[in-house]
């Protein structure tokens, strides 16, 4: 479905959801393959999906946005209400009608036929026209917002499935690993150099391992559900999602994300419905100025059987002391969100900033763990394997350094898993991604 890359209206002029969706949580992963995604469907099969075509069906078929749509159609028709000028009424009157003596009956009858309608005064008609489309931005401010969340959550049910992905890996690399212990373990066993024990221990290893793979592959299933149901498919057609876990980024300035972070959706709500409040006040005080009931018509006269104009004018009075309490509520509604605006600019920052510390504290430990401690302890588990081999160590001693290892590895999917988790936290809180570079741009074979 193409969309132009603005609406207008007005002299105003709106980013679409489309383009909002194509620059948020798009480049939560630095590798991620956008081959097909302008021409996914629902019913196309997809062997992997990418992240930009979860979040395309997200956003075509997930029914919180869809509710938007026909809050635009009552905003229109109101904008059509806003717009009517004050209605014309018509009036007939009859006097000295079913009275008694020379007023009995119809004989002594006199009819009038009017028109009357309304003058109003203090640009009431322009006011409310003003609170309309002030309502329009804040409906459009609303639905970003939505859009953001919906997004961060197809982003982290999508870093679930790398997650699952990278652990089922891990353990098949541990199921491999235990038949390897297995088949070393029995050739000593045969050889009488070790007790039957320890052939047992590590055919008990193997099946845990396996288990654990298997736990793996169901939980794979249930993530794989969990993700398509965000475009309504209980049964997904993709196999296996697109992206490298372990590609987390640099940890950025915070400084930076804060600036770009007052402009995220959530604050342009705040300003919307400071503006909608304006229009609300000045709607009010429009309601201060006097309106001119004005009518027009003609009265016919039975007796001499003549027919005369008439014409009358009046005013309220005292309608601007009247109004003074709605004036004042006007003003404190606005008053009041000038204070969320403060609030929600001071919990900003203490969002992002524990989401950029842990985020930068996640990306400098998996960098410790995969530069440094990880390769000493697979060192240390291959030497330790030749050492069993040739009875330098127990079996207890090379299976608590495979333990090391895998335990290391898991450590390093989940630091990886959350660096990405907080990235999408920030990328919510600054409504756009972090590595939003032109060569991601590109269809990737």
């Amino acid at each position: 479905m193409s969309r132009p890359l603005f609406l207008s209206r007005g002299k105003k002029r709106y980013l679409p959801l489309r383009a909002l969706a194509a620059f948020c949580l798009l480049f939560v992963f630095t590798s991620v393959s956008f081959a097909d995604a302008e021409h996914s469907t629902v019913s196309s099969p997809i062997r992997t999906l990418t992240l930009a075509q979860a979040i395309s069906l997200s956003l075509d078929h997930h029914p919180s946005l869809q509710v938007y749509t026909l809050r635009e159609s009552v905003l229109k028709a109101d904008v059509e209400t806003a717009k009517l000028r004050p209605a014309l009424s018509a009036g007939l009157e009859m006097g000295n009608v079913l009275g008694t003596g020379p007023f009995e009956g119809l004989d002594a009858a006199e009819m009038t036929f009017s028109l009357s309608s309304v003058l109003e005064l203090g640009d009431k008609r322009k006011a409310r026209q003003s609170v309309v489309s002030e309502r329009f931005d804040h409906l459009d401010a609303q639905r970003r917002i939505d859009a953001l969340e919906l997004l961060g959550t197809v982003a982290r049910h999508y870093i679930d499935l790398l997650v699952v992905e990278s652990e089922l890996v891990l353990a098949k690399d541990a199921v491999m690993l235990a038949q390897a212990s297995v088949k070393a373990v029995r050739q000593r066993v045969r050889a009488g150099a070790s007790p039957e024990a320890e052939l047992l221990k590590a055919r008990a290893t193997l099946a845990q391992t396996r288990l654990n793979a298997a736990q793996k592959q169901s939980e794979k299933k249930q993530l794989r559900v969990a993700l398509s149901l965000h475009w309504g498919v209980t049964k997904p057609d993709f196999e296996r999602v697109a992206g490298s876990l372990f590609e987390v980024g640099t940890p950025g300035d915070l400084e930076s994300f804060y600036q770009r972070a007052l402009k995220n959706p959530s604050m342009l709500e705040l300003v919307t419905e400071k503006r909608l409040r304006n229009a609300e006040l000045r709607l009010a005080r429009s309601a201060s100025h006097r309106d001119i009931r004005w009518s027009v018509g003609a009265r016919r006269f039975q007796e001499p059987g003549e027919a005369a104009l008439v014409a009358g004018v009046s005013v309220p009075l005292f309608a601007g002391q009247r109004n003074q309490a709605a004036v004042r509520a006007a003003e404190m509604k606005r008053d009041e969100v000038s204070l969320h605006q403060e609030h929600a600019s001071h919990q900003l920052y203490a969002q992002l900033f524990d989401a950029f510390v842990q985020r930068k504290a996640a990306i400098e430990a998996k960098q410790t763990l995969e530069t440094q401690v990880i390769p000493l302890l697979e060192q240390a588990v291959e030497a330790t394997g030749q050492s069993y081999e040739r009875g330098r160590y127990s079996y207890l001693e090379w299976a608590a350094g495979q333990q090391d290892l895998l335990a290391a590895r898991q450590s390093l999917i989940q630091l990886a898993a959350s660096a990405h988790f907080y990235q999408v936290e920030i990328e919510q809180l600054t409504a756009e991604p972090l590595e939003a570079r032109e060569d991601l741009l590109k269809i990737k074979e």
